[in-house]
């Protein structure tokens, strides 16, 4: 597989760590590729964040989100094959547009502490 290399910012990064391990998870089998993916972008965020950094908690917090927003997207995708686009259809979309704002704040929460404590070098290699 070739690699395209990207800047990408902490938050993005964790984000779309947290994204593929749901997804992974989601694979009975497994991915090959989507583990692949999950490493290298592990290994990227050991070595960019400071140690002792209190990054769990926001880790964790959208890592939760980031597992709603599937879920609602997977209720609302049932409701679509339904042709269900009454009061349980609107609350899951208000569900779905609440659970984004919340994953935005966390993630603007990440890149305000990193940017606060900011490492010697952000996964470029040294």
């Amino acid at each position: 597989m070739s690699e395209i290399l990207v800047p990408i910012g902490p938050a993005d990064l964790i984000d779309r760590l947290t994204r593929l391990q749901l997804r992974l998870r989601q694979l009975a089998g497994g991915c090959d590729l989507i583990e692949r993916q999950i490493r290298r972008l592990q290994q990227a965020a050991d070595h960019a964040f400071p140690p002792g950094l209190q990054l769990d908690d926001l880790w964790t917090e959208l890592a939760e989100v980031n597992a709603d927003l599937l879920a609602l997207d997977a209720d609302l995708m049932g409701c679509e094959k339904q042709g269900e686009f009454g009061p349980s259809f609107v609350a899951l979309a208000r569900a779905r547009i609440a659970a984004e704002g919340n994953r935005t704040q966390i993630m603007r929460q990440i890149d305000a502490l990193i940017a606060a404590n900011p490492p010697n070098d952000l996964g470029t290699g040294h």
